[in-house]
C-alpha cells in the first residue's frame, strides 16, 4: 500500500498506472530477496498477488490501463542533438560525458536496444553488468562504393538471456553511404572516445587511425584492444565505473526538457520507433532478433502501431505508391514539442507558490532550525527537497498549460535562443572554446577523413580530456593570477545568513 502512495505519476496524471506500481513493487521484492537471501520465494509470490489486488483498490480505475506507446522520431532525435551541441546551457560535472553521453545515445536508438543492455539496469543494481571493451569489435572496412569505414559491433546484454549469452543480439554500427552532419555519425565520437582513452593497441594518434586501410585482398580488417581497458566499461559513469541506466535516464529526461518537451522522450520511444521501420524493412525473424524478442506477439501487442500505415485511399483506387510518411508523422505527434518550454517558474506562479500556507510553512521551519546540529542538518535536508519539489511540482503544472504557437520560418532560431536559460549558451560560450567550435563544425555534413572531420574529431578528443568545460575565464588565467601560493583559508558556512556573514 505505502509503495503505491509514494510513486509519483507520469504523463499529466498525479496516479501512477497499475503495472508501474507492480513494477515498482518487483524491484523492491527483488532488491530485498538479494539482501535476504534466507527469504522463501514462494511467499514473496502469494504475497504478490495479494498487493496487486490491493492496488486496484488504491489506484483509480480509469489509470489501470496502460499509457498510450510512443514513438521517438527521427526529428525527436535531430531536436536532441541540436540542443545537446549548439544550444544546451548545462554543464556537466566532467566534459567527457558530453561525448560519452552522445555515444550512448545514438548507439540506443540505431540498434533500438532497451535502456540496460548497455548500461547497467535499474533492475541489475551493483552488477556491474553492461558492455565492455572485450563484447565489441572495433574494424575498418571498404565500403561498396570504395570508400574507407569506420565500424564497430556491439554485444547487447538482452533481457532474459542471462544464462544464454551465445544468443545475445549483436549490432553493428558505421560511419553510412550518404554523408549526413557529422553529429549524427556514431563513428565519430566513437573513435573519438576510443583515442581519448587509448584503446588501441597499435594505434594511438588520430592520424595513424585515420591512414588505416584493408589490404586489397582484404575487405575488412579488426583493430585490437589495448589489454588494458578490455574489462572497463564501453560507456563509463561520471565515476569511471560502468553507466547505469538510472543516471542516463535522468540525464535524458533533463536534456528533453531543455530540448522544449514536456514529456521528454525515452529510450524505449525510440526503441518502438525503430522496431517499426525494422519491420517494415525486415523479415520477422530479423525483427526479433534485432529486438531480443523470442515471441513474435510481444510486437504485436506492446510495440506496434494502432494506425496500421495503411494507405486507404491509394488501396482502393489501386495506386501504384502507397503511402507511409502520413502515418509516421502522426507517431511522431505522439511526443510534442515547444521550444519555448519554460524552464523555470514565471515570476507571477513563484509568487503564488511562495504565498502558499505549505511553502510558508516550510521556510519557517528552516529558520528555526539550528546550524551546527547535525540532527537539523538532516532536517534541512529534508524540507528543502519537499521545497523543491513544490517547485517542481508547480512548473510541471505550468508547462502543461503553457500555450504553444507554431514558429515561422523567419522566427523559428530567434525561438530556440529566447528566454534568460536560452541565451546563457550563447552569451557564455567564448569562454569554452571546444564547446564554441563544436556548435558550429558538428552540424556540418562532412566525412571523418575530411579536414573538417578531422578538426571535428581533434576538438572531441580535447573536450574529452578537458578537466572543465569552462576552460578558462578572460583574466583569469593562472599566468596572470599573482595571488601567494600558500594563504590564510576560512570555512565559511554554507548555511549562514547574510547578517551572520557579515
Amino acid at each position: 500500500m505505502s509503495v503505491a502512495l509514494g510513486i509519483e505519476g507520469g504523463y499529466g496524471n498525479e496516479k501512477p498506472g497499475l503495472w508501474t506500481v507492480v513494477q515498482y513493487y518487483k524491484d523492491f521484492t527483488a532488491g530485498w530477496r538479494r539482501a535476504r537471501m534466507e527469504e522463501e520465494q514462494e511467499n514473496e509470490e502469494k504475497n504478490e498477488e495479494g498487493e496487486k489486488k490491493e492496488l486496484v483498490k488504491v489506484i483509480s480505475p480509469n489509470v489501470t490501463l496502460k499509457k498510450l506507446r510512443r514513438y521517438g522520431s527521427q526529428i525527436h532525435f535531430l531536436h536532441l542533438g541540436t540542443q545537446w551541441w549548439k544550444n544546451d546551457w548545462f554543464v556537466l560535472p566532467k566534459p567527457r560525458r558530453r561525448v560519452e553521453i552522445w555515444a550512448l545515445i545514438m548507439a540506443c536508438v540505431f540498434s533500438t536496444s532497451r535502456i540496460g543492455e548497455y548500461v547497467e539496469s535499474t533492475c541489475r543494481l551493483g552488477s556491474g553488468r553492461g558492455l565492455r571493451f572485450q563484447d565489441t569489435i572495433f574494424t575498418v572496412f571498404r565500403n561498396k562504393c570504395g570508400n574507407i569505414e569506420f565500424a564497430v559491433q556491439l554485444q547487447r546484454d538482452a533481457k532474459c538471456m542471462t544464462f544464454t549469452p551465445d544468443k545475445r543480439p549483436e549490432h553493428a554500427l558505421h560511419e553510412g553511404v550518404e554523408t549526413r552532419p557529422l553529429f549524427c555519425n556514431p563513428m565519430l565520437v566513437i573513435v573519438a572516445m576510443c583515442i581519448a582513452r587509448n584503446a588501441f593497441r597499435d594505434y594511438k594518434s588520430i592520424d595513424e587511425v585515420l591512414a588505416l586501410e584493408p589490404p586489397k585482398d582484404e575487405q575488412m580488417v579488426q583493430l585490437h584492444w589495448n589489454p588494458s581497458v578490455r574489462d572497463l566499461p564501453f560507456f563509463e559513469g561520471s565515476d569511471g565505473k560502468m553507466e547505469t541506466a538510472s543516471a542516463f535516464g535522468r540525464y535524458l529526461r533533463e536534456w528533453g526538457f531543455r530540448a522544449g518537451y514536456n514529456e521528454p522522450p525515452t529510450v524505449h520511444d525510440f526503441r518502438a520507433e525503430g522496431l517499426i521501420l525494422t519491420d517494415r524493412n525486415y523479415s520477422q525473424d530479423t525483427r526479433m532478433k534485432q529486438g531480443g524478442q523470442r515471441d513474435p506477439a510481444v510486437y504485436r501487442d506492446h510495440y506496434a502501431a494502432n494506425n496500421a500505415g495503411v494507405d486507404g485511399q491509394a488501396t482502393f483506387f489501386h495506386d501504384k505508391d502507397h503511402r507511409t510518411d502520413i502515418a509516421d508523422l502522426f507517431r511522431s505527434l505522439l511526443i510534442t514539442r515547444n521550444p519555448e518550454l519554460w524552464q523555470s517558474l514565471p515570476a507571477e506562479k513563484r509568487h503564488e507558490l511562495e504565498q502558499s500556507a505549505e511553502f510558508k510553512d516550510i521556510e519557517a521551519k528552516l529558520k528555526d532550525l539550528s546550524l551546527d546540529d547535525a540532527l537539523s542538518k538532516n532536517k534541512r535536508k529534508e524540507l528543502q527537497a519537499r521545497k523543491r519539489k513544490l517547485i517542481s511540482e508547480a512548473l510541471r503544472r505550468c508547462r502543461g498549460e503553457q500555450p504553444t504557437r507554431a514558429a515561422s520560418k523567419v522566427d523559428a532560431y530567434t525561438k530556440e535562443c529566447t528566454g534568460r536559460h536560452r541565451t546563457i549558451f550563447q552569451r557564455a560560450r567564448k569562454l569554452m572554446p571546444v564547446r564554441d567550435r563544436l556548435a558550429s563544425s558538428m552540424f556540418i555534413e562532412a566525412t571523418i577523413r575530411s579536414d573538417v572531420g578531422k578538426a571535428v574529431l581533434q576538438d572531441l578528443i580535447e573536450l574529452y580530456l578537458q578537466e572543465e568545460e569552462v576552460a578558462f575565464r578572460p583574466g583569469l588565467e593562472l599566468d596572470k593570477c599573482h595571488c601567494p601560493k600558500t594563504g590564510f583559508t576560512r570555512k565559511i558556512d554554507r548555511y549562514a545568513t547574510p547578517s551572520a556573514v557579515h
